[in-house]
């Protein structure tokens, strides 16, 4: 999730760049993303969560809407308050962007319509509105081509409590259910009703964390924001019960969430093998889920976690030789919190001084 700090960051880098445009500096469509600024570019199309730039030199580019700070359109008509509306938004001002957005998405045609309803989407998240984040969210989702531009913005900005607009929110979600959603517009809905129910402590979302974890997640929506929240769905059922549909689910999971996520599913998997393990051999599976991060994904932070789980593991089976060779390389791990190397290192002195300690 982007913190206030980056969001103020690109914020200021937006406006600056704005500030450049409106000077004069640039001709043609301009387009800020958190790595790069493209500027004196002519915006030919949008699809699937995907800005289609044609640059000066007529090469073409792309950039991804849940990575893009500022898009400024050389035109006239709708898209001054198009442009307004991304004025408005580099500059934390969320609720004017909204209206800007809303207000030009009348003169909008063709896939300016989805782009527009894409900002208009992310202007009500970072303002905070639940309610009018869902309700622009449902629209966008529901489009014909949108499903995939959907599910890289799914809404965050959700309350820790039930109010008036997390249940008008969970209403809109609700109708949009009803009327006969694809697959993947099924598992958006689904998923963002679970976060919000988990969000507020509502009283069903346990029930609904166990129908949010087995959900069929269609390629097109695999984003990291859809597979976050399917994390949140698989810990939560998890926690209460274990049975074979659950952990089919999970295996879907670490074969097809984003790369970055895998670990979190694996070290999960790794944590509910060990909590019923009933065997030595039980044991081993949980290990090994926790050491595919350990070798696969040997410069991730998390790879040092599971490098410690196990180690924790390994000394319970009696594997105190190999238990300390990974204490090793967790301490030495140059992405290690403070918390995980001082655990790894009590552990590791406890097995150089011969206490193996209770277990």
């Amino acid at each position: 999730m982007t913190s206030p700090e980056q969001l103020r960051g690109a914020a200021a880098l937006a406006v600056l760049t704005l500030a450049s445009y409106d000077a004069g500096a640039a001709r043609g469509d301009l387009v800020v993303t958190r790595q790069q600024r493209f500027g004196q570019v002519r915006i030919t199309g949008f699809r699937d969560g995907r800005l289609w730039l044609e640059l000066p030199d007529g090469r073409g580019e792309s950039a991804w809407i849940d990575e893009i700070d500022m898009i400024l359109v050389d035109r006239q008509g709708a898209f001054e308050d198009f442009n307004e509306g991304e004025r408005y938004l580099a500059d934390g001002q969320t609720e004017k962007a909204a209206v800007r957005y809303r207000r030009g998405q009348r003169g909008l045609h063709d896939f300016w319509i989805e782009l527009g309803q894409a900002r208009l989407t992310t202007a009500y998240d970072r303002a905070g509105k639940i309610d009018e984040a869902v309700a622009a969210f449902v629209q966008l989702a529901c489009g014909v081509n949108a499903p995939a531009t959907a599910a890289r913005l799914v809404p965050k900005s959700i309350p820790d409590r039930r109010d008036g607009k997390t249940h008008r929110a969970l209403g809109e979600l609700n109708v949009a259910l009803q009327k006969d959603p694809t697959e993947a517009q099924r598992a958006l809905l689904m998923l963002l009703r679970f976060a919000i129910l988990r969000a507020t402590g509502d009283k069903d979302a346990q029930a609904e964390a166990s129908r949010a974890a087995q959900l069929a997640v269609p390629e097109s929506i695999r984003s990291v924001a859809v597979y976050g929240i399917v994390h949140s769905a698989l810990h939560a059922a998890l926690s209460s019960s274990v049975d074979r549909s659950l952990m089919a689910a999970l295996d879907r999971a670490i074969e097809r969430a984003p790369e970055v996520l895998v670990p979190d599913f694996l070290i999960l998997k790794g944590h509910v093998l060990l909590r019923t393990a009933r065997s030595r051999e039980d044991k081993l599976r949980a290990g090994w889920a926790l050491m595919r991060v350990v070798a696969h994904m040997p410069d991730d932070p998390r790879a040092a976690v599971a490098a410690y789980e196990a180690a924790r593991i390994l000394e319970q089976i009696g594997n105190e030789a190999q238990a300390v060779t990974l204490l090793r390389e967790c301490i030495a791990h140059a992405a290690v919190d403070a918390q995980t190397r001082t655990e790894a290192s009590r552990l590791l002195d406890r097995l150089r001084s011969g206490d193996r300690g209770p277990g």
